[in-house]
């Protein structure tokens, strides 16, 4: 396609005009990338960037070009400013075109084998740009992905007058022509595939499948090969050039990445659950992994990225000082159409914490505020961290799960200051990504025991009065914390009072509707006969929603056996749930079931509440 004509700048003199002056690249049998200067009076280089209408494959977006979109919708200083853009038809010629600031320099791959001599600080620092790029394209797109981000394709130009020559290079994301939709299968990619670096794209891809979680992959190949100066499976993949895509997947799935920069633990686990070969494991989109990237470093504009080293620990300051290590996810989900049965349970957190959330401005009005905290306490087993993790996604909060084991801390007072962290950290997200962040504590009873001066220790009293501090008002900050328990009796009392923890909720065991939608989402997931679910319903009455499930996993596990067995399909019948069932006891007994119908009872008295019971059992 090799062009010779004259771009002529629209709405300016007739002698103002780009003439391509040499190929540059060639990246498909339709985009052509060529250097050319505007003719008048500069000798500044520009890039034009032209588009074969003619050769586009079948499935390329009819009414844009997605490198030109990004190009037209980005801010300067993080792509390459576009000049101009035009269609030029004539009748050897029907070309797109694109002019844009030519980024001089050498790429990341060109600049570390020169010597590897760039300070870690700096890289991590430079490289949040890559992500952030990579981060609003996607946005741009509706959860678009970028494709093809490689070291090839990531340009390091030099700033000339740096404040600190550390920081004497910008990194640019540069040939854009793979930027697409999320896209599901093979017949979505209208992109060259085959000229994209092998090493540093995801597994999944290989089959055609590419979304944010491939351009996350990508990018914590990027960092690790930035920080270490060579690819993470460099070592086990020397010898395996022939048909390299194969052997690429086989070793990502088989041999653990080779990670030998010393750096903190929390961006090295990070950059370790990027390049996850398991797509299930990563982070679930590049919003996600840049938040978790910032949240680990002091970031400001006036601030630097802040690593260990002898003198400073990750966040700038002595590394004896306890920090939490939990994420912060965006989670993605049906949200209440995933929990069977409880309908109640769902009204309630609907019209007491979502209904508010989603209507703000108008609640305000009455001045009805959401509550700072809610307790999900009962029998285990009965899905109340599920229902904690599916109110995120209702609500569309960030979520972050905190074990007792996260606030553990040989320090003392450590625990203290961990909770202390966690807040504060919870608030800088909430600011930044303008949205609420929900708080799920596990074992709750565990982190707050009451303080009744003999079985309490002192830092555990320091731990409970430093959750009164933070819950108070912690609403306000968009901060919303909901705990998980099954000892409401073990709780400090000054915990649960209205203004810290406001609301209660009473998760019982699975009524005979829950039950019947609990079995039917468990048994149709498998090969199964006719099923008499009215039979089964009444046969599991007594038993928690986890019982149920182990019951019909139990059943899949025979079948399968046998399938094995007699070498054709058994499906799981009526007579086998039944016996496993007789087989089975369940995990709550009548005389514990009696204990917290009781104790539920006797605090919903003391809280004055005259409310209709929530839970399973309505």
């Amino acid at each position: 396609m090799i062009i010779d004509l004259n771009i002529k700048l629209t709405n300016s003199p007739q002698d103002y005009y780009f003439k391509p002056l040499s190929l540059i690249r060639q990246t498909s049998e339709y985009r052509e990338v060529y250097l050319t200067k505007l003719n008048f009076h500069d000798n500044t280089e520009y890039e034009l960037v032209v588009y074969d209408l003619n050769s586009l494959p079948e499935n390329f977006p009819e009414d844009y070009i997605p490198e030109f979109k990004v190009h037209e919708e980005m801010p300067s200083n993080i792509i390459p400013n576009m000049i101009e853009k035009g269609i030029y038809k004539d009748e050897k010629h029907n070309i797109a075109w694109m002019v844009k600031k030519r980024i001089k320099g050498q790429t990341l791959t060109e600049h570390l084998k020169s010597g590897f001599d760039i300070d870690k600080k700096a890289i991590l620092y430079q490289y949040l740009r890559i992500v952030k790029t990579t981060e609003m394209i996607s946005k741009i797109f509706d959860g678009g992905c970028v494709n093809n981000i490689n070291p090839d394709n990531i340009i390091l130009e030099k700033d000339e007058n740096p404040e600190d020559e550390k920081y004497s290079y910008y990194w640019f994301l540069v040939d854009l022509d793979c930027v697409s939709g999320r896209c599901h299968n093979k017949k979505e990619v209208f992109f060259n595939t085959e000229r994209q670096n092998a090493l540093y794209r995801a597994p999944e891809t290989f089959l055609g499948k590419y979304n944010p979680q491939t351009d996350v992959f990508s990018l914590g190949m990027i960092l690790a090969y930035a920080m270490q100066g060579k690819h993470p499976w460099e070592e086990q993949l020397i010898d395996e050039r022939s048909n390299l895509s194969t052997r690429y997947i086989k070793t990502l799935k088989e041999k653990s990445p080779d990670i030998d920069f010393d750096i903190s633990f929390d961006l090295r686990e990070i950059m370790i659950e990027a390049i996850c070969p398991n797509h299930k494991n990563r982070h679930i989109d590049v919003e996600s992994f840049h938040e978790q990237l910032e949240a680990i470093s002091v970031l400001n504009d006036d601030t630097k990225i802040i690593l260990e080293d002898e003198d400073e620990g990750i966040w700038g300051f002595n590394s004896d000082q306890p920090k939490t290590n939990v994420t912060f996810d965006k989670v993605k989900g049906n949200g209440f159409k995933d929990v069977a049965g409880m309908l109640p349970l769902k009204r309630q957190l609907t019209r007491n914490f979502i209904d508010i959330m989603q209507n703000k401005k108008l609640a305000k009005k009455f001045n009805i505020m959401p509550p700072n905290g809610l307790l999900l306490w009962g029998p285990p087993g009965n899905g109340k961290t599920f229902i904690s993790r599916k109110l995120a996604e209702e609500s569309d909060m960030i979520f972050c799960m905190i074990k007792p084991s996260d606030l553990g801390n040989i320090f003392v007072h450590g625990s203290q200051k961990l909770i202390a962290d966690l807040f504060s950290r919870s608030e800088k997200i909430a600011k930044k990504n303008k949205c609420g962040v929900l708080l799920v504590f596990d074992e709750f009873d565990s982190l707050v025991p009451k303080r009744d001066g003999n079985n309490t220790r002192n830092y555990q009293a320091d731990e409970v009065a430093e959750f009164l501090t933070q819950l108070n008002d912690c609403s306000e900050k968009n901060i919303y914390v909901v705990a998980t328990t099954n000892r409401l009796d073990a709780i400090d009392p000054a915990i649960i009072r209205k203004g810290r923890i406001d609301e209660i909720v009473y998760v019982g065991m699975p009524d005979d509707e829950a039950r019947t939608e609990l079995l039917r989402l468990e048994i149709d997931k498998r090969p199964h006969e006719d099923i008499d679910m009215k039979r089964i319903t009444e046969l599991t009455k007594g038993f928690s929603a986890s019982d149920i499930s182990f019951i019909i996993k139990e059943c899949a596990r025979i079948s399968f056996e046998e399938s094995i067995k007699k070498g054709n399909l058994v499906k799981i019948s009526q007579e086998l749930i039944e016996k496993t069932i007789t087989n089975t006891r369940p995990s709550i007994t009548s005389e514990e079931l009696s204990k917290y119908e009781a104790m539920r009872d006797n605090f919903s008295k003391s809280r004055r509440q005259d409310r209709k019971r929530i839970g399973f059992n309505a």
